[in-house]
């Protein structure tokens, strides 16, 4: 009497299988384990192999001796360490390439997270994932300078000559701002900043003392007679250079003074 389906062997089961069987090509997958850390994370391998040339080419080393219990990754005993990260950078990373969407709110990145992810992606050669890291960075960093600092290290383009221009246009550089530049970065920042002379404005930048700052408003041409410009009038045609500042175009000036290697 053969032995009931429950009982049947793997090769028994194999035996029967149509000789059309196949695995299917999206949801067929190999795990691959990873060592970050001292923590140990199996996930599937496909995206690797898929979209990082550095994995694809890691995962074609042929095995030792042919034995695939000796290759890095298959076990817990024999993770495929990953070193020069850490556990919470892979495990944001690893947030991205397997978005959890079914029977749960999808989890929201924060900046630092997805600093993480661009850096990853960047080293591993990600780049859908790179431009994705990117699109939610540009929602999330609106610090100016910050911007031209990421920009610069990750050469992400069309954010650093925007940046230099809303710095220019700023009241004043921060401490912050000098931070994230970099000395030598500020100081061609500050001569684009001073390239521009801005004429007809109240010395004191407060809008309202022409009369105390320009003698042909303040002294009238007959002695005797009151003042020409009254305070009202003086007050409608001066403008502070704070508010030129804002108004003005740097694109020329800072153009003259970064290449535009450094502008890309």
């Amino acid at each position: 009497m053969p032995p009931p389906p429950d009982d049947l062997s793997l090769l028994d089961v194999a035996a029967e299988l149509p000789a059309t069987t196949h695995r299917d090509a999206d949801f067929y997958c190999e795990d691959i384990i990873f060592l970050v850390d001292d923590v140990l994370f199996k996930v599937s391998r496909k995206p690797f192999e898929r979209d990082s040339e550095v994995f694809r080419d890691m995962f074609s080393l042929p095995s030792p001796r042919g034995n695939i219990a000796e290759v890095d990754g298959m076990s817990d005993q024999r993770p495929l360490v990953l070193g020069g990260i850490g556990a919470s950078e892979f495990r944001a990373f690893l947030n991205v390439i397997f978005p959890i969407t079914y029977g749960t709110t999808r989890r929201v990145l924060d900046k630092g997270e997805w600093l993480h992810v661009l850096r990853l992606a960047e080293m591993w050669g990600f780049e859908a994932v790179r431009k994705q890291a990117v699109r939610e960075l540009s929602r999330l960093v609106s610090q100016h300078a910050e911007r031209f600092a990421l920009a610069h290290q990750f050469s992400i383009p069309g954010w650093i000559e925007p940046a230099l221009q809303h710095l220019a246009r700023q009241d004043t550089l921060s401490a912050e701002d000098f931070r994230w530049l970099g000395w030598e970065t500020a100081a061609r920042l500050v001569q684009v900043r001073d390239s521009v002379v801005f004429a007809h404005t109240c010395l004191c930048v407060c809008n309202y003392c022409k009369h105390a700052h320009d003698p042909a408003a303040v002294h009238s041409p007959n002695p005797g007679a009151s003042e020409s410009i009254p305070p009202s009038s003086s007050r409608m045609t001066q403008m502070g250079v704070a508010t030129l500042r804002r108004k003005t175009d740097f694109t020329a000036h800072i153009r003259e003074v970064f290449s535009p290697s450094e502008l890309v």
